[in-house]
């Protein structure tokens, strides 16, 4: 499978990389508690980085390895999620304090809750393929065609190969670039399914494209919901097609 590249991050990816900053600015004032720092500042901050540097080196990985929706992101948001944890029951052992208490509940909490959304993020069709280049299509059974039209007035054509609610991921017959929004048509079951959606994913190799639907200025008879709701209905499964 060739590299992925994303121009598109959904809400939930920001929240998590606000979340993991917001966890080494927790350890940092626990620390400056711990010590009895009288203020607390910027370089009071670097002075504390500068002593951690594995730990901001930690921090600053999940950051990166999150907005590029990296396949580590489990092991990355697990090792700086558990080092804040272990890091403030340690504290607590050394001196007890029922706020760090309720905050490490909650912070456990909003930790857990986070990634799940994550995990539910990272699995969007757009994002994902489901297909791979030594054997796309021969052992295909159905083949869903696309047309795509850009602002441009610029055509491409191909087949879907992951669906959701969210949007698609299709192969074209034809690499090339794409950008930007296109509108969509879906030929399925001798109708045609209209939308529109911008490209969020590109395959290095230009033979496949992730697409995010977009909000419908008015409401069309045959449209990207319209379409889910027959394909799910015959028992058609994105993974049953590869």
């Amino acid at each position: 499978m060739s590299k992925k590249k994303f121009t598109y991050r959904s809400p939930v990816v920001w929240n998590v990389i606000l979340f993991v900053i917001f966890s080494y600015l927790f350890l940092f004032l626990q620390d400056a508690y711990h010590e009895s720092i009288p203020e607390i500042n910027h370089f009071e901050l670097l002075s504390f980085i500068k002593l951690n540097k594995f730990q901001a080196a930690l921090f600053l990985l999940t950051c990166v390895g999150v907005y590029r929706l990296s396949r580590f992101i489990p092991i990355l948001y697990g090792a700086a999620t558990l080092y804040t944890v272990t890091f403030t029951v340690h504290g607590l052992w050394l001196e007890f304090s029922k706020l760090i208490i309720v905050l490490l509940f909650f912070y456990i909490l909003f930790s857990y809750y986070l990634y799940q959304f994550l995990k539910q993020d990272i699995k969007e069709s757009y994002y994902n393929p489901l297909f791979e280049d030594k054997f796309l299509f021969k052992p295909m059974c159905f083949k869903i065609p696309v047309l795509l039209v850009s602002e441009n007035n610029e055509k491409a054509e191909g087949h879907l190969t992951n669906w959701s609610e969210g949007g698609f991921f299709m192969y074209l017959e034809n690499p090339k670039p794409l950008k930007g929004k296109h509108q969509v048509t879906v030929n399925f079951d001798g109708h045609e399914f209209h939308a529109f959606a911008k490209v969020v994913t590109k395959l290095k190799d230009q033979n496949g494209f992730g697409f995010k639907i977009l909000p419908e200025k008015e409401e069309q008879n045959l449209n990207w919901n319209k379409f889910l709701n027959i394909v799910y209905e015959m028992g058609y499964q994105p993974e049953l097609l590869v």
